[in-house]
């Protein structure tokens, strides 16, 4: 009866959750690089992301690497971006407000690669319908949807949402 777990086992990692190594600092303090974690692969086959959820998805030019970031912009949003953090804008009034963001990593020492990135500070997004904005926590040292080719992620390219933590470390 060996094979009932491992089928249960195969069942749960292709429709439910999908266990995910984090690579890299983009999302410190939220998650560190060597942290395992659960994606949760069945929630958004019944409701929408929402902002601030963290979220696993490819890239259209390379679906075989996965990212992990956080949801920021949802569909319809329009985004301002500028050195102090994220602004929603009112398009009818141009009223902004900045959007609070306790999880954010600040770096007394950001990289110049990424603070001297044109396409960074000062511009506008609006997020198009079924698509999403994504940011890692830790702002100095994260490729996100500034700097990719196509900011907005579309839905169809998110694997899942962050589920729970697997408490194994590398």
């Amino acid at each position: 009866m060996v094979f009932g777990p491992l089928i249960l086992f195969a069942i749960m990692k292709t429709f439910f959750f999908s266990p995910f190594l984090v690579d890299g600092d983009s999302m410190m303090p939220t998650l560190k690089s060597g942290e395992f974690f659960a994606v949760d692969r069945l929630t958004y086959q019944e409701e929408l992301p929402k902002r601030d959820d963290i979220v696993v998805f490819y890239l259209s030019d390379d679906p075989s690497y996965y990212y992990v970031k956080r949801i920021i912009g949802i569909p319809g949003d329009h985004i301002h971006l500028e050195k102090d953090g994220v602004y929603m804008v009112d398009p009818q009034s141009s009223v902004r407000h900045k959007l609070s963001e306790p999880f954010i990593m600040p770096d007394p020492n950001p990289s110049p690669q990424f603070l001297s990135d044109s396409n960074e500070l000062g511009q506008d997004f609006t997020v198009p319908n079924g698509s999403y904005f994504v940011l890692g926590d830790n702002r100095e040292h994260s490729k996100d949807s500034r700097f990719f080719t196509e900011p907005f992620i579309p839905k169809n390219q998110l694997i899942g949402k962050f589920g729970f933590d697997i408490p194994i470390n590398l």
